[in-house]
């Protein structure tokens, strides 16, 4: 797999608005996108996460936080 990486990316989530960094991995053999994945440095986790399995597309998104 290959990924990049775009910076501060604001999106807004149903937990949210973030700014996050957006992860990219394709598959280096077709340049099909493998994962795509939203990094918050605010919240230290994927607010989103979009995958493409066999079995069809998952998309996880982030609904709740709290901050300790």
């Amino acid at each position: 797999m290959h990924g990049t990486l775009s910076f501060l990316l604001t999106g807004l989530r149903p937990a949210g608005t973030f700014e996050t960094l957006k992860l990219v991995y394709r598959n280096k053999r077709t340049g099909a996108i493998r994962y795509e994945a939203w990094y918050s440095l605010e919240v230290k986790q994927f607010v989103k996460l979009r995958e493409n399995l066999e079995t069809g597309l998952r998309v996880r998104e982030l609904i709740a936080f709290k901050l300790r």
